[in-house]
């Protein structure tokens, strides 16, 4: 223990030495510069986002991870000037300012110039390109679509209400965001989707909720194992069969995203039941969990083939966390 206090000393310092040389300095781009080295150029609203990405450093067992990285930030897109941009997009930017990470904050609109960015072109400042990192992406969070939007305090992105003189030089937007009432219509559509589920599980009904789910149907846990649609039936099986009695049972849409005949939904789930546990006592359990729900549009409408980027989970067991 006397050996690693004087190596803490030194990472601690050379990590204050680092920061301060990693300090933000950005040269003052014309609106023109900016707009030649951006991939995507449009102007949205920001309705949440994701926490900061880590960023594993080192590799094999001697590898640590260091709670730095990306924010995604979730938005609706309202019009475009470069680059296909869907009606909701995740930009996404450094967590720290001193890391020129732009400062977006939710309910506001922006207009944002962003690189096209993935695990082949990211990579730690501090990492050599031939690192672990530069070379499987690690820094991403599973599921994100690339390329991904990527953006800084060192472009053009601002607060659209300060961007006139900007709108001015960059003229008409090449279009505006599709169909404006798409989203809404593919919301309308899920929410019903939702509602069959929720009563088909209040139901006790195995084949109706089997039905909204693809054949190919797969959930990731966060241990990163991926379940096929045989494993969720078992387990939702023996989840209906402990139930003695449903409380209540919710579902909410948190955000949406549309691409072509996909639709990705970030759901807050709320259930409340008396169960039987391994005691063999019912008992009053109630679970929460926020998880990213990805559904495709088939023949016979929307159906669920993808749940990850499951989180925020938490149990209590008559009254008590289990």
């Amino acid at each position: 223990m006397k050996r690693l206090a004087p190596l803490i000393l030194v990472l601690a310092s050379l990590a204050g030495q680092s920061a301060a040389a990693l300090a933000c300095k950005c040269r003052d781009l014309s609106v023109e510069e900016s707009l030649a080295g951006a991939d995507f150029v449009f102007s949205g609203t920001v309705i949440g986002s994701e926490p900061p990405i880590p960023i594993r450093m080192g590799s094999g067992d001697a590898g640590f991870s260091l709670k730095i990285g990306m924010v995604g930030w979730r938005m609706v897109a309202s019009r475009t000037w470069k680059g296909a941009v869907p009606e909701t997009v995740t930009v996404y930017s450094d967590k720290e300012r001193a890391s020129c990470g732009y400062p977006f904050e939710r309910g506001k609109q922006y207009l944002i110039f962003a690189k096209a960015s993935g695990p082949e072109s990211w990579h730690d400042p501090m990492a050599p390109r031939t690192s672990p990192v530069a070379q499987h992406g690690e820094g991403w969070p599973a599921g994100v679509v690339f390329p991904a939007p990527v953006t800084d305090a060192c472009t053009k992105t601002t607060r659209l209400e300060k961007a006139k003189s900007i709108l001015e030089k960059l003229g008409e937007p090449i279009r505006a965001q599709g169909n404006p009432g798409a989203p809404s219509l593919v919301r309308s559509d899920l929410q019903r989707r939702y509602d069959e589920n929720r009563r088909a599980f209040l139901s006790k009904d195995l084949a109706a909720i089997m039905a909204l789910r693809t054949e190919d149907f797969q959930a990731i846990t966060p241990d990163s194992v991926v379940h096929s649609r045989g494993e969720l039936e078992e387990s939702t099986r023996a989840l209906l069969n402990g139930i003695k009695r449903w409380v209540s049972l919710t579902f909410e849409i948190e955000s949406l995203e549309v691409v072509g005949d996909l639709a990705q939904a970030v759901i807050r789930q709320h259930a409340d039941r008396k169960a039987r546990r391994a005691d063999g006592k019912v008992h009053h359990v109630e679970t929460w969990v926020t998880q990213r729900e990805t559904w495709r549009k088939t023949p016979e409408g929307w159906k669920l083939y993808r749940v990850d980027r499951i989180h925020d989970q938490r149990r209590l067991i008559d009254g008590r966390p289990g």
